[in-house]
């Protein structure tokens, strides 16, 4: 289980960076790769819409989705949808700032204003952290 976990975060990693970085020339082989994480991640996501990471399912499932959201992927889909309903559904009972956080950021991205108040009361209990 950690060495799946360990993967899933190293290839989130890798298409964050090579999605947003202008350094690398978007070639034929990087395109390929980043595709191929892109696949990876959408496979790993659980039946109940996270992406699993000890202790930390809402944190690892909002930055698994916003990577997603930044490489094309559509508010409609049904991975999308399944990750944005999880993230809401678990974000109250959070303690960590990694999981907040990203919770946050994912919160805004897909809907800020319809999220306005969650946002307003996770980022008090930033603060109050």
């Amino acid at each position: 289980m950690r060495s799946i976990s360990f993967s899933l975060l190293t290839a989130m990693v890798a298409v964050c960076l090579t999605a947003s970085s202008p350094a690398y020339a978007q070639g034929d082989k990087i395109t390929a790769a980043r595709l191929k994480g892109l696949e990876f991640l959408r496979g790993q996501q659980t039946r109940d819409g996270s992406w699993e990471y000890e202790n930390h399912n809402v944190g690892i499932t909002a930055l698994v989705t916003v990577a997603l959201l930044a490489n094309g992927a559509s508010l409609d889909e049904p991975e999308i949808d399944r990750a944005y309903r999880y993230v809401r559904k678990n974000v109250a009972e959070q303690k960590h700032t990694y999981d907040i956080a990203l919770a946050i950021i994912l919160l805004s991205r897909i809907d800020e204003y319809h999220n306005r108040s969650l946002i307003r009361d996770l980022a008090g209990r930033l603060f109050a952290g």
